[in-house]
């Protein structure tokens, strides 16, 4: 028996299941995520994933002094490396995870943000991507709403991609 003589062409099942299961996060649902987020501090989240290393991230967010939110730790004049890349794997994690509401753009601003910091602030680039895709990023990031506190992080990092 085909899927066909069941009523359901697997094509149009496929789209009914992503159209019904899929979380229907509005923007203002995002911009207001984005916003707690970066209020939000680093631990629990960068350190509760199966990823390799999160025990030791944990422990040396633990013992450190820094800054202790997401946003703070953008904005800081001497983040933490170590910090900043954690905070761009946690962001690639919840990109495609359609059940949060960071998912997509906010999880974008945040990739930027961090790739940005490492960039403006320890002059480091952590990503393979090309000049023309993080100009393109950061500036996209600059306009998006409940970025407003990281403006000045991608504003000035902008001059520094050829």
């Amino acid at each position: 028996m085909s899927d066909e003589s069941l009523g359901f062409d697997p094509p149009s099942l496929i789209k009914f299941l992503r159209e019904s299961f899929a979380p229907k996060w509005t923007p203002d649902d995002q911009k207001a995520a984005l916003i707690h987020q970066l209020k939000a501090p680093l631990s629990p989240d960068l350190t509760s994933s199966s990823e390799p290393g999160a025990i030791e991230l944990n422990q040396y967010l633990e013992g450190r002094q820094g800054p202790k939110t997401f946003e703070s730790q953008l904005l800081a004049m001497e983040p933490s490396l170590k910090v900043l890349q954690a905070i761009k794997v946690f962001a690639k994690r919840i990109q495609t995870d359609g059940q949060n509401p960071l998912a997509g753009d906010p999880a974008s601003v945040l990739y930027f943000g961090a790739i940005a910091a490492a960039l403006l602030q320890c002059g480091v680039r952590i990503t393979n991507s090309s000049n023309t895709q993080l100009r393109q990023g950061f500036q996209w990031a600059y306009h998006y709403p409940g970025a407003e506190t990281l403006k000045s992080l991608f504003a000035s990092v902008i001059d520094l991609v050829p």
